[in-house]
């Protein structure tokens, strides 16, 4: 899809919109290094105000249909592509959600294959698929929440990778992901429980190469809900308070201070599933593999004293929604092993109940 010129279309409340964005890299639109990239709208990469034209919307039993017009032929933008009136055109599509900054975020259905449509033949044939609604059942459960509240861990080592489809970051936590998500531990963004004045450790492999805007996520720590520091102007700043993980020069300009090589999961090619097809977690993170780049880890010492708040949040300084809660206690209490550890343990007892059983059926 980089390199394509798209329509973004989507309904608001009663109102459908189309917007026109351009694509040169998969994660939102971002500034990073003085330069927007990304999915954007044209108007932030030089294009022209958005030329769409809306001729109809309508929402019925799950689908939504907005029919809208813009120029076939070249305009002043040059981001924009001439449509063929001759012969074949080849299109994209995907079908993904909004975030609540109303921000295009990573697709979870998308074409496989090519599709060619002739927009100049005459008399025209209207030869479309129809869309159906998801066939997830409203029973299915997501795979959090995932937590680490342990008195005795005070180590966490934070990785990004795949977000994990509806059961996974969006289910756990009601919102969409940029394509990518925080791991504490090898957990998809868990809750943390952390206690007072005691000094925690964070290992941060999120990526420091400010040139790969789709895996530089410095890692901090904020009272903000939804992350993406660097997104926000002078003036939404003054809102968001920031606990770790962030410098201040002598002129107020933040600099993010723990950025450490890139560590990923990523899918292992071989395993064909869709991330919804997976009934656990533990399941889920079997399928993975771990990418590491060269380089070395970023440290980040964070000790919350008696004036820190009940909740704080573990973000991304580049993305927003990445990350997840952390509960700052006085004592951690019904201390549980994370879900993880839980499978692990099951996995073991089961293997020695085979052997045990094999043994009692070899004596017999």
């Amino acid at each position: 899809m980089i390199g394509s010129d798209v329509a973004v279309a989507y309904m608001d409340g009663l109102l459908g919109i189309t917007a026109d964005y351009n694509i040169s890299g998969k994660f939102p639109c971002s500034n990073v290094l003085g330069k927007n990239g990304g999915v954007c709208p044209d108007e932030k990469v030089g294009g022209v105000p958005n030329g769409y034209q809306i001729h109809t919307y309508v929402r019925k039993d799950g689908i939504t249909v907005i029919t809208y017009r813009r120029n076939l032929l070249n305009t002043e933008d040059s981001g924009d592509k001439v449509f063929n009136q001759e012969g074949d055109t080849y299109l994209i599509w995907a079908v993904g959600k909004y975030n609540s900054f109303k921000e295009p975020t990573y697709h979870r259905l998308v074409l496989r294959g090519d599709l060619k449509l002739n927009l100049g033949r005459k008399p025209g044939v209207k030869n479309c698929e129809s869309f159906t609604r998801s066939r997830m059942k409203a029973t299915e459960k997501f795979w959090g929440p995932l937590r680490i509240r342990d008195p005795q861990v005070t180590t966490f080592t934070v990785r990004v990778g795949v977000p994990g489809g509806m059961k996974g970051y969006f289910g756990m936590t009601g919102r969409s992901s940029p394509g990518v998500a925080w791991y504490v531990n090898g957990l998809l963004s868990p809750e943390l429980y952390l206690r007072r004045n005691r000094r925690y450790t964070f290992v941060v492999e999120g990526g420091n190469d400010p040139y790969n805007a789709r895996f530089y996520h410095p890692f901090y720590i904020t009272d903000d809900p939804h992350g993406g520091y660097a997104k926000y102007s002078e003036e939404e700043r003054q809102s968001k308070k920031i606990y770790a993980g962030v410098e201040f020069d002598r002129r107020g300009r933040p600099h993010p201070s723990a950025a450490g090589r890139l560590c990923s999961w990523v899918h292992n090619t071989s395993h064909r599933y869709s991330m919804d097809d997976y009934p656990t977690y533990p399941k889920f993170r079997n399928s993975l593999m771990l990418k590491c780049s060269e380089g070395e880890p970023s440290i980040l010492h964070f000790t919350p004293n008696a004036s820190a708040p009940d909740l704080l949040y573990y973000q991304s300084y580049t993305q927003r929604d990445m990350g997840w809660k952390i509960f700052i206690v006085d004592e951690i209490i019904n201390a549980a092993p994370s879900s993880l550890h839980i499978s692990m343990i099951s996995v073991i007892s089961c293997v020695v109940t085979v052997l045990l059983w094999t043994g009692i059926r070899e004596n017999v």
